[in-house]
């Protein structure tokens, strides 16, 4: 009796596993079949530096590389065709910027080391991605398939399409944060962003934490250890500092007092004193590797708490917030059109 329960269960496992098998295989072949990266042309080539050689591959199957080892899988395939359009544009901007060589044929021509896109081997994705290789990749290749040739132009020229990871509830644009104004990196409702785990992180700090953390990173100003002649006999190998102290009030720079003196209506710092030095907001999130330039800092029992928003320069379009859009169904030209401004969408 054991012996049949036994053989009855193994032919039930035998029936649902068999046809799982066949169908996988048929699957991986289908998606092989399917995947045709060479056959996606652009006219237009970088020059790689691949196992010991120079070659030459179109741009759409650079993207394919690009994408694929910046893309996260879980993002909806509408947000893929986004970012695949995003990356295509960052390309044609450069090499309209930048590249003043052709091929034979009078394509234009950019060396990688110029782009500043990371393309990944087909190596290092079959590590990355194991058994889903096949299905990961056909993902990839569709979104750049769909958006062949496509790209993001403001006055019929490619823009510089900014991203970043989460915004602030809003998206900043190009004047708030770099003091130039870009008509199409305007500031945008993103409310959505909200809702990500990483909206808001918050962290406490001791005065010598921070010091210690700023002498690590080179700055002598913050050395703890020398007592007041912290600097005699040292060589003041201090990173150049992109804020100044020279208008700035006396009562600003308190040696004392760790905080923001001047932000943006939106909430991004772009002068702290930091015990004395002032420094712009970009370079002290830097040395404290913070997710933003949006910060507060304030003062609790004794320690220095820093809230930080969002993730990224925040100008431009919002990864979390666009795919929130694609799963609401937005298709990805409603998505670009949507976080920059006045643009179209174009071969």
């Amino acid at each position: 009796m054991g012996e049949k329960i036994i053989m009855i269960c193994a032919g039930l496992v035998a029936a649902f596993a068999i046809p799982y098998i066949i169908t996988s295989i048929f699957q991986t072949g289908n998606y092989q079949e399917k995947v045709d990266i060479k056959g996606l042309k652009s006219g237009r080539s970088v020059c790689i530096y691949s196992q010991g050689e120079y070659e030459l591959i179109d741009v759409e199957e650079y993207v394919v590389y690009t994408l694929a080892g910046q893309a996260d899988l879980s993002w909806e395939d509408e947000m893929l065709k986004t970012m695949a359009v995003i990356i295509r544009t960052s390309i044609y901007y450069q090499m309209n910027e930048n590249a003043d060589t052709y091929t034979d044929s009078g394509a234009r021509l950019i060396n990688e080391d110029q782009l500043i896109e990371i393309r990944y081997e087909d190596g290092d994705l079959r590590q990355m991605w194991g058994s889903g290789y096949e299905a990961n990749l056909y993902r990839i290749y569709q979104a750049v398939a769909e958006t062949e040739g496509q790209v993001i132009t403001y006055s019929s020229d490619c823009i510089v399409p900014m991203y970043h990871r989460i915004s602030v509830g809003n998206t900043a644009s190009a004047s708030e944060i770099y003091g130039i104004d870009l008509p199409y990196l305007q500031s945008v409702e993103s409310s959505m962003d909200i809702e990500a785990d990483n909206f808001s992180v918050s962290a406490m700090y001791s005065e010598i934490r921070i010091k210690k953390i700023f002498s690590d990173k080179g700055y002598q100003a913050f050395d703890t250890d020398s007592g007041e002649n912290q600097n005699e006999g040292k060589q003041q190998d201090v990173p150049e500092q992109s804020g100044g102290n020279t208008e700035t009030a006396e009562a600003d720079i308190d040696p004392a007092a760790l905080k923001v003196i001047e932000a943006t209506t939106s909430g991004f710092a772009k002068k702290v004193n930091v015990f004395g030095t002032v420094m712009s907001g970009e370079e002290f999130a830097g040395v404290m590797d913070l997710p933003s330039t949006n910060f507060h800092i304030d003062l609790v029992d004794g320690n220095f708490r820093i809230i930080t928003i969002g993730e990224g320069s925040c100008v431009g379009l919002s990864l979390y917030g666009a795919n929130a859009l694609a799963k609401k169904g937005e298709d990805y030209i409603t998505i670009l059109k949507y976080y920059y401004t006045g643009v179209e969408i174009g071969n």
